[in-house]
Formats: C-alpha cells, structure tokens, sequence
C-alpha cells in the first residue's frame, strides 16, 4: 500500500465518527469521567479528552491516583470556558468571539489542547497586542502555532519573540 492511499481519509465515515461522538456525548452514554469545574459537571469520555489533550492523556495513562477516578476536579479553569472546548473536542466546532478568545486560549494552553484556528479567523477576534500578550504571558499555541500572525503586523514587540521552532528569542533594540 503507498503512501497516498495510506493519507487517504473517507470523510464521510470521519464525519460520522464525529456526530457519533457528539450524540453520545449529548447522552451521556458510555461516559466514564466526569469533569467538576466550579460545581458544574461534565460527563466525557476519557478516550475523547486524551485525544484531543496531552494534559488529559498524561492525566488518564500516568497510574496516578486521577487515571483511576471517574470524578476529577479541575482549577484554573473556568466552567462556561471548558464546555467550549469539550464542544470543540466532540464536533470540530469552535465557538469563539471577543469576549470568550482570551480566557478560551489561556484555559486551552493550561489543558494543552491545540485549537485549530487559521490566523485569519483569529485575528478577527483577538488584537495583535493581544495575540502578544498571550503568546509572552502563557508561552503556548498562539504564539508557537501561529508566528506569522505577528510577524505580518505592523506592530512589532520590542523584546520578546516566538520563532517558528518554538523556541524563544530575545531583541535588545
């Protein structure tokens, strides 16, 4: 088999997959975590979370005492927040605007989920001052995944930069 039919998705069948996943969801069927968050409790599935999260999947597989329990509390992490981003985790549907994309993009950095965002679609949310503040401030996704939204703005920071490598650079000016 090549390559090319290897790479080959039947994207009816993902699509599927997903609105399964979704329904399930939405069911809470064959749930076996719940998520408590500011009171509020989110039935997932464990497999779905760690797929989409290496917080959870190093969470769910490390033997320690949360690998084990079907309720974990979550801090640092707002409620309305999280069920943004367990939405996105089950359907591929991002549900941003201003008022949700910063503490959206901190909660997503702290649960390490990489958010699929073209540069576009995020900079007609988030200002450059912004998309700097939390690319320095939580050194995570947007200024890692997404350099060329700075490096294509006319404001450039003075000291601080994320390289397309992921490392960090510092300027004296």
């Amino acid at each position: 088999m090549s390559t090319q039919d290897e790479r080959q998705v039947n994207t009816e069948y993902a699509v599927s997959l997903l609105e399964q996943l979704k329904l399930f969801y939405e069911q809470q069927l064959f749930t076996d975590i719940v998520l408590i968050v500011e009171g509020t409790e989110f039935p997932c599935h464990k497999m779905v979370l760690a797929t989409c999260s290496s917080y959870f999947r190093a969470m769910f597989m490390s033997g320690l005492s949360e690998s084990k329990q079907t309720h974990v509390h979550l801090r640092n992490v707002d409620a309305a927040t999280l069920q943004i981003i367990i939405t996105y985790a089950y359907t591929g549907n991002l549900a941003i605007n201003d008022s949700t994309v910063e503490q959206l993009y901190e909660t997503a950095c702290f649960l390490q989920y990489d958010l699929e965002l073209d540069r576009w679609s995020l900079r007609q949310h988030i200002s450059e001052r912004v998309l700097w503040d939390l690319g320095r401030d939580f050194r995570c996704t947007v200024g890692k995944l997404y350099p060329s939204c700075l490096e294509e703005s006319p404001w450039k920071p003075p000291t601080y930069l994320f390289l397309p490598d992921g490392t960090e650079e510092f300027e004296l000016d």
